[in-house]
């Protein structure tokens, strides 16, 4: 094929090619010259390649259309290892994974001084190089971290929970290793994952919800994530929904998250006992006043469980509404552990957010829950999995 030998061109093609491959495998030779226009040399040359990087592997049979039945093409799964490092206020979460995202091996290290940029990076550095060290072939390391990340530069420009401004999360985590490391917001992470492996596949149009500790969420228009000007699209969590309402990590009154977070919702439930609401949850010790406690209560009648998640669900409701009606999605995605730990919250965002969208456009959306477990691991790893498929199986 002209042009074939110029390393651009040949790159772009090895990454279509793979892109199919993983995507719509196991293929034939056929199928992927048939998808990309490639004459049959062409796809030979370049399987070839792939199959002696062990980035693809020939399998069973395929069905024939007369003569020798062709050789279906698949990734070698366990070809290279992934590691994806999500850090919260509670823990720091690293994973290995092959290039299908299955995990291999899991840790977590709590987190409680989460306000030490030095410490926290310190003890994540330590865990990712030791989890470096166990693997062969080691790809890169993908960071999910909460806040207004510069996937760029691999700075945390703020982080309010946490007290962070302008800590170069990337430059502290890549110190001594020898692979490439990328860090970017942890909701816009989830979203890629999602769209990788999870209930986003082939959407180009979405928004994902996150309400965990915090609430986030992140933009896809046309298949990419949206960083914006200042690395701060898809911040719903600080946009004001409740005039007057509850002081927000970020100074200001009535930000979604001082409504609908999991912390959030703990926080106003026993502030509502300290007011003496009275609640079957006033008899538990602090300890174990949790989300899932709440959740518990509210499906056993409690008033004040009640009272407080259908208050998070109606402001939800309120932020996917408008998202809707300014992004025009396909699919709305909730993830977090507001959604994921107990479907109470879930289920009543849904009977409410058809009346707070414009009713043509609801009607169009789906709205679905994350199915990956481990989002935010699997997202980060996706940072490092989509450069290496878009370079054509090179870094």
């Amino acid at each position: 094929m002209p042009g074939l030998k110029n390393r651009s061109i040949l790159r772009q093609h090895t990454a279509r090619i793979l892109r199919i491959i993983r995507e719509e495998g196991p293929v034939t030779r056929v199928d992927l010259a048939q998808h990309t226009g490639f004459d049959s040399a062409t796809v030979t040359k370049i399987t070839k390649a792939l199959i002696r990087k062990r980035l693809i592997h020939e399998t069973a049979l395929g069905q024939s259309t007369g003569g020798r039945r062709p050789k279906l093409l698949e990734i070698t799964t366990d070809a290279y290892t992934v590691i994806g490092v999500n850090v919260d206020q509670d823990f720091i979460s690293i994973q290995s994974m092959g290039l299908s995202a299955r995990p291999i091996k899991t840790r977590r290290i709590g987190n409680p001084e989460f306000r030490n940029p030095d410490k926290v990076l310190r003890t994540t550095q330590k865990a990712i190089a030791q989890m470096v060290e166990e693997h062969a072939n080691v790809l890169g390391v993908g960071v999910a971290f909460p806040g207004i990340v510069n996937s760029e530069t691999g700075v945390c420009i703020y982080n309010a929970y946490f007290g962070w401004h302008n800590v170069p999360v990337r430059s502290a985590l890549s110190a001594g290793l020898s692979v490439p490391v990328k860090v970017e917001n942890d909701v816009r992470s989830v979203a890629l994952g999602e769209q990788w492996f999870g209930a986003a596949r082939s959407v180009s149009n979405m928004v994902c919800l996150r309400s965990h500790m915090g609430v986030g969420a992140a933009v896809v228009v046309g298949g990419e994530v949206l960083h914006g000007a200042h690395n701060m699209a898809g911040e719903l969590g600080h946009t004001v929904v409740a005039v007057n309402g509850p002081l927000c990590v970020c100074g200001s009154y009535g930000c979604l998250e001082a409504i609908a977070s999991v912390s959030s919702i703990v926080r106003n439930v026993k502030q509502r006992l300290a007011d003496n609401y009275p609640s079957m949850l006033g008899e538990l010790p602090p300890e174990r006043l949790d989300y899932k406690a709440i959740c518990r209560a509210a499906k056993a009648g409690d008033k004040l469980a009640v009272r407080t998640l259908d208050e998070a669900a109606q402001y939800l409701a309120i932020a996917i509404g408008n998202a809707i009606d300014h992004v025009d999605p396909e699919m709305i995605l909730l993830c977090g552990s507001a959604f994921m730990e107990d479907d109470y919250l879930y289920h009543k965002v849904l009977s409410l957010e058809p009346r707070r969208s414009f009713a043509f456009s609801s009607n169009a959306v789906a709205i679905e829950r994350s199915k990956l477990d481990h989002c935010e691991l699997v997202g980060a790893a996706t940072l490092i999995l989509k450069d290496f498929f878009s370079g054509g199986g090179t870094l």
